[in-house]
């Protein structure tokens, strides 16, 4: 079973918690700069900002 990582815009409090997981799990294991990685956990960021800034914090 392969999972499906495309990024997509978080648009309710249960994608906001399964992006967040995501986000929160690259500080236990930073990636290189540079990196596919890193790239994802930047994006990863500014979605998790961008439904912040429109619902307030979870």
């Amino acid at each position: 079973m392969s999972l499906d990582r495309t990024l997509r815009p978080i648009r309710s409090a249960a994608d906001f918690e399964t992006a967040l997981r995501e986000y929160d799990s690259y500080f236990e294991n930073e990636p290189e700069p540079g990196t596919e990685a890193a790239q994802r956990f930047e994006a990863l960021g500014l979605l998790l900002a961008k439904y912040e800034g429109d619902h307030g914090p979870i």
